[in-house]
């Protein structure tokens, strides 16, 4: 303890160690006291406890600490202006802070002009705006100890105030957007500057007019792709000044033209859930294909008949694109029962008859062993062959369907894109399998009998007459793909 008393007058930051080490002291005093007599008793010696009072020289140690290192960041605060060495004074005020509350004030003022000084020096250094810009973060680390500190939000305005000035003379999208940000910022340093109100408003109203008229520029164009554009170029218009002209409105038609909506209907005319589609329908068809989920919406509409067309249109609030399935009159079913394909497997076994408890018994022995049995002319020996015989009976019934593609985006209009023909089997099969030959080689997996059962002309039509053709769409993605990638246009309505 002593040492580090005596150290603390030779060091320059010697009184940290003693104001740090001294709340220890305090308390191993406090646990001392408590021992009677200031003494302490252990197997017949006595030792007599030195118990001093440190909390006088706690504040003393800590009053002259926080001197040393107030001397020091002043020190180096008037030595230079160079920021990174400046910032070093900051590390002493920690230190100050630390240990007394009697310079917060100096502190906060010192603190502030570091940052606010730096923050200056770069506003002053250039005239280019994201250069000046950088000021800021100093300027706010400034304000962080005194707000707003030597006015330090003023010269902030000033900056984003000509910088928006400057973006709104261009009168582009892009530097309007620019100006609205900047401009904005102005009057958050200092409400109400200059005439920033007055300007805000009219650069809002040049971006709704400017957005508008480029939505109306790429409708003109007329694709899938324009139409999109123009969308966003109506929401931004209204986002610009809300409620501008007709723009929030004109947004959704163009979203609607921008899209296609493609409806599946099952054969009895009702909607498919897109779910039933197979991923590369719903995934290689091109931005503009969606595939709604109408099934409640179109619950009880019958979309085989054209009379329900423009309910149907009403009830999704657009026209839209409808696949059906239609069977080819031009194609009648086809019923053929062809030969049945015969195959025929041969199957050998061995054996070797021998003697056991008075009795013959044939034991089954491998071919190899029945060869090395022969060369040695064992008695007994066999060779069985046997035949597996399987006939396999098909029925077909070859039909046709043909996919209808119509656009129905002008429901008292439709007109059909394409017919394509998709030829579909239906098939039965039946197994026979029969064994002949040596019983001996017939191996215990062969099963033999009659498996499954072939379908007549009559049965194979009612599976057909009751089939729902739709869900086999999946089977020709590449069709369906090909008339809805290539053959759906933009249709200006």
């Amino acid at each position: 303890m002593s040492v580090i008393e005596k150290n603390a007058t030779t060091s320059k930051f010697g009184y940290d160690m003693l104001a740090d080490k001294i709340p220890g002291w305090i308390a191993m005093n406090d646990v001392l006291e408590q021992f009677p007599g200031g003494e302490i008793s252990y197997k017949g010696e006595t030792i007599e406890l030195q118990v001093k009072d440190y909390r006088p020289l706690l504040k003393e140690a800590r009053a002259k600490a926080a001197k040393a290192h107030m001397n020091a960041a002043l020190k180096i605060i008037n030595s230079t202006t160079r920021f990174t060495t400046r910032e070093e004074a900051l590390h002493h005020f920690g230190k100050v802070s630390r240990y007394s509350n009697e310079y917060q004030n100096e502190i906060r003022q010192e603190s502030a002009k570091i940052y606010y000084d730096e923050g200056l020096r770069i506003y002053n250094a250039s005239t280019d705006f994201s250069n000046q810009l950088k000021c800021g973060v100093y300027f706010q680390k400034a304000n962080g100890f005194i707000p707003n500190y030597k006015d330090n939000n003023n010269l902030l305005a000033e900056l984003y105030y000509n910088e928006g000035v400057k973006q709104a003379s261009t009168e582009t999208l892009d530097a309007l957007v620019k100006a609205s940000k900047y401009l904005t910022q102005a009057n958050h340093y200092a409400p109400n500057y200059k005439n920033t109100s007055e300007l805000l408003k009219k650069v809002h109203e040049k971006g709704a007019e400017i957005s508008y008229h480029a939505a109306e520029a790429k409708e003109n164009e007329g694709s899938f792709e324009a139409e999109k554009e123009a969308a966003q170029f109506y929401s931004e218009a209204n986002r610009w000044i809300p409620g501008f002209l007709d723009a929030a409105e004109k947004a959704k038609m163009a979203e609607i033209r921008a899209r296609v909506d493609v409806i599946v209907v099952n054969k009895n005319g009702r909607c498919i859930p897109p779910s039933t589609l197979s991923k590369d329908i719903k995934s290689k068809t091109r931005d503009h294909i969606h595939f709604p989920d109408c099934q409640n919406i179109l619950k009880n509409v019958d979309l085989r008949y054209r009379d329900n067309y423009n309910l149907a249109a009403r009830k999704l609030g657009h026209g839209f694109i409808l696949i059906r399935m239609e069977n080819d009159p031009n194609y009648k079913p086809y019923y053929t029962h062809p030969n049945p394909k015969v195959s025929t497997r041969i199957y050998t076994a061995y054996t070797q008859r021998l003697l056991k408890d008075g009795k013959y018994y044939d034991k089954k022995i491998s071919e190899s062993q029945y060869n090395i049995l022969k060369r040695m002319d064992s008695k007994g020996l066999a060779k069985h062959t046997g035949y597996v015989k399987t006939a396999v009976y098909h029925t077909y019934l070859f039909t046709r369907k043909i996919m209808e593609t119509w656009d129905i985006r002008d429901p008292q209009y439709p007109v059909m894109i394409d017919a394509v023909p998709l030829l579909y089997v239906f098939n039965s099969t039946m197994k026979r399998v029969y064994f002949t030959g040596d019983a001996k080689a017939k191996p215990p997996t062969v099963k033999t009998g009659t498996f499954g059962q072939l379908k007549s002309k009559a049965d194979l039509l009612n599976e057909y007459y009751r089939s729902d053709f739709t869900p086999r769409l999946n089977e020709n993605a590449t069709k369906v793909l090909k008339v809805l990638n290539n053959e759906i246009s933009y249709r200006e309505l």
